[in-house]
């Protein structure tokens, strides 16, 4: 089990690196019509990955985290031990859209770096 300290480093952690602290959202999602209940952590996000809202607008960021209220009922009959529960917290930490970004600088450098490889071999080669 976690204990309250662990949490607050928890969001202290990622607060230190430009993520807003957002509060969970409620357990039973009143603008989701797919769904009864929330079931994950990036459940309250599914509208700023999908592009339909903006979290620059919103939390003024585009990174968060969060602590989501979640209830799960796909292992409802082994409820009981301490793997399988159905209402738990979870942690998440979330960025929209900044990952790609990321993503295609690091490919844009592994490219480059080949490159640059490439063509030292080639010179060494005489090619």
């Amino acid at each position: 089990m976690i204990k309250s300290e662990e949490v607050r480093n928890y969001f202290r952690f990622f607060q230190k690196r430009g993520h807003k602290i957002i509060p969970s959202s409620s357990l039973i999602p009143y603008d989701d019509p797919s769904v009864l209940l929330t079931t994950a952590g990036m459940q309250q996000f599914k509208k700023y990955f999908v592009r339909e809202k903006d979290p620059n607008k919103d939390f003024a960021s585009q990174r968060v985290a969060s602590i989501q209220k979640c209830f799960r009922t796909t292992d409802i009959n082994e409820v009981g031990d301490q793997s399988h529960l159905t209402f738990f917290e979870m942690l998440g930490n979330f960025s929209f859209g900044q990952l790609a970004m990321m993503i295609l600088k690091i490919l844009g450098m592994t490219v480059i770096l080949k490159m640059r490889q490439l063509l030292g071999l080639l010179n060494l080669l005489k090619v």
